[in-house]
C-alpha cells in the first residue's frame, strides 16, 4: 500500500474515534432568519422517518452491493430515480474503473483433535489457495511479528485478539490492525494462511472487510472467524496440537466499472460554491449494509429534501455525493477528488455520515482559529456541547480533507454498530428510527447553515 493510501486509511479510522471535548470559544451569533428557517427544518426532521424509509428501501429493492458488481450498478440506478422523484437537480453518475474482487470459496475445517467446520468469511482481497496445517496462535500482530520465522513457517497463523466495545468506536482502529497485517506478516515468516477473530463485537457472526484498504491482493489466504468459533479454537489449542484446513477461494476483474452518483440544489445566488454531503452506496457482498451506509444514504437524502422543500434554495450550492467503492479503499473519493480537482477550492464544506444509526454525541470541526466561532454555533444550532478542532472526515470526506477541503464530523455512539457492521446482520430492523430522525435534523442543520450563511471556513 502506498504512503498516499496509508494516509488516507489513517484518516478513515481517526474520524471515528475523536475526543470530545468542548471548545472555549464564543459562538458566532447566527442570524435570526437562518435560525428560524434551522427550527422548521430541526422539526420537519423531528416528525419524518423518510431516512429510514430509504434506507428500508435501498435493502429492500436492492440489498447486497459490493463495488463493482451488478449490484452496485442497480443501487446507481436506484439512487438516480430516487433523488430525480426527491426534486434534485443535475442528478448523473459519474464513472471510473477499479480492480474488483470476488468471494468464491471460503472454507475452514478443523480436521484434529476435533472436527468441525468454521463460518469462515475470507477478507477481502484475500489471495486464493489451500492449506492444510498445524495452526499456531498469537494474541496480536506484535506478537507476530516478534515470533521466530521457524514458528510460524508451514503453519496457519491465528491471531487471538477481541475487539474493545467503545461508544467512540476506539477499539476498531486497534482491532483493523491484525485484519489489515495479519497476511502479509504471516507470508515474510513463511506462513501458509491467517486466520483472525472477527473485527467485531458479536459473538456469532463474522465481520468481513479489507486486508487492505488500497484494494491490493493479499500475499495468502486469509479469513475472519466469530468471537465464539474464535473462544473454541484457543480452548482446542490450549489442550494441544490442532490441524487445520483452510480453502479460499476469490477472483479479481480489471477495469470493473463502479461510479459515484451526484445530486444537487443549485443555490440561488453562489452555485459555484459547493457544502457537499457524502455517503456511500456500495457495501459488501455478505451484508444488507442498513447501516453501513445505508442509514448514511437515507440521512443525506432526508436531509437534503427537507431543504428543498423550503420555499427558496440556500445561497450555495448543496452538493449530494453517493460514493462507489467505498469499502475498496475509498476508490470512489479518490475518484471524485480527480475529476474536480479544479473546483475542490470552492468546496466550502463537506461531511459526511458513515459510522452507524447512533445518537449523536458530538460535533468536530477543521476550522483555523479565527473560524472557531462559526463551529460553536453550529455545534449549538444542533444542541451539542462535545467536540473539538480535530476532525479528519469521515471515509471519503477525508479524501476531500486532505486535499484542502474544510470539513466537520457529527460524532454518533458506537457502543452497538460493531454487533453488525460488516455482518449479516446489519439489517433496517437493529435501526432506532429517533437515531435517525436526530442525524437527519442535524445534517440538514449544519449543510443550511453552511449554504445559507455565507461563512467562509477556511
Amino acid at each position: 500500500m502506498s504512503n498516499v493510501r496509508l494516509a488516507l486509511a489513517a484518516a478513515a479510522f481517526a474520524a471515528l474515534v475523536l475526543p470530545a471535548r468542548a471548545e472555549p470559544v464564543a459562538a458566532t451569533p447566527i442570524p435570526k432568519k437562518i435560525e428560524r428557517t434551522v427550527g422548521k427544518l430541526q422539526a420537519q426532521a423531528a416528525s419524518s422517518d423518510q431516512a429510514l424509509d430509504l434506507v428500508k428501501d435501498l435493502v429492500t429493492n436492492v440489498g447486497p452491493r459490493q463495488a463493482a458488481t451488478e449490484a452496485e450498478a442497480r443501487a446507481r440506478q436506484w439512487a438516480v430515480d430516487r433523488l430525480t422523484t426527491l426534486g434534485f437537480k443535475n442528478v448523473r453518475v459519474e464513472p471510473f474503473t477499479m480492480t474488483a474482487w470476488r468471494r468464491v470459496k471460503d472454507e475452514v475445517v478443523i480436521l484434529t483433535p476435533t472436527p468441525m467446520k468454521l463460518g469462515a468469511r475470507a477478507l477481502g482481497y484475500s489471495a486464493s489457495g489451500k492449506a492444510e496445517a498445524e495452526i499456531v496462535r498469537f494474541t496480536s500482530v506484535a506478537e507476530l511479528k516478534a515470533a521466530p520465522d521457524s514458528a510460524v513457517r508451514d503453519k496457519i497463523v491465528f491471531i487471538d485478539e477481541r475487539m474493545e466495545r467503545t461508544p467512540t468506536g476506539a477499539g476498531y482502529a486497534a482491532a483493523g490492525i491484525k485484519r489489515r497485517e495479519c497476511g502479509p506478516a504471516t507470508a515474510l515468516k513463511g506462513g501458509l494462511a491467517c486466520l483472525i477473530r472477527t473485527v467485531g463485537t458479536t459473538e456469532r457472526f463474522v465481520n468481513t472487510g479489507m486486508m487492505s484498504r488500497g484494494g491490493l491482493m493479499g500475499a495468502l489466504p486469509a479469513a475472519a472467524i466469530s468471537n465464539e468459533e474464535s473462544d473454541a479454537l484457543a480452548a482446542l489449542l490450549a489442550k494441544g496440537p490442532v490441524r487445520a484446513r483452510v480453502d479460499i477461494q476469490t477472483e479479481t476483474i480489471s477495469d470493473a466499472p463502479s461510479g459515484n452518483v451526484i445530486a444537487e440544489l443549485p443555490g440561488r445566488e453562489k452555485p459555484d460554491e459547493i457544502v457537499l454531503l457524502g455517503a456511500h452506496l456500495d457495501s459488501w457482498d455478505i451484508t444488507p449494509g442498513a447501516q453501513d451506509d445505508g442509514a448514511g444514504v437515507g440521512v443525506i437524502m432526508a436531509a437534503g429534501k427537507l431543504i428543498e422543500q423550503l420555499p427558496r434554495n440556500p445561497k450555495r450550492t448543496i452538493r449530494l455525493v453517493l460514493f462507489g467503492a467505498e469499502e475498496q479503499g475509498l476508490l470512489g473519493a479518490q475518484a471524485y477528488a480527480k475529476a474536480h480537482a479544479a473546483d475542490l477550492p470552492k468546496h466550502v464544506l463537506a461531511f459526511e455520515p458513515d459510522s452507524g444509526a447512533g445518537a449523536v454525541r458530538a460535533f468536530s470541526t477543521k476550522f483555523p482559529a479565527e473560524k472557531l466561532g462559526y463551529g460553536a454555533a453550529m455545534r449549538k444550532a444542533i444542541g451539542e456541547t462535545d467536540g473539538d478542532n480535530t476532525a479528519r472526515g469521515s471515509s471519503d470526506v477525508s479524501v476531500l480533507a486532505g486535499a484542502g477541503v474544510p470539513v466537520v464530523d457529527i460524532l454518533v455512539d458506537m457502543s452497538a454498530y460493531f454487533d453488525i457492521h460488516h455482518t449479516v446482520q446489519d439489517t433496517p430492523d437493529r435501526i432506532v428510527p429517533e437515531n435517525l430522525r436526530q442525524q437527519t435534523s442535524a445534517y440538514a442543520t449544519i449543510a443550511y447553515i453552511a449554504a445559507e450563511s455565507g461563512w467562509v471556513f477556511k
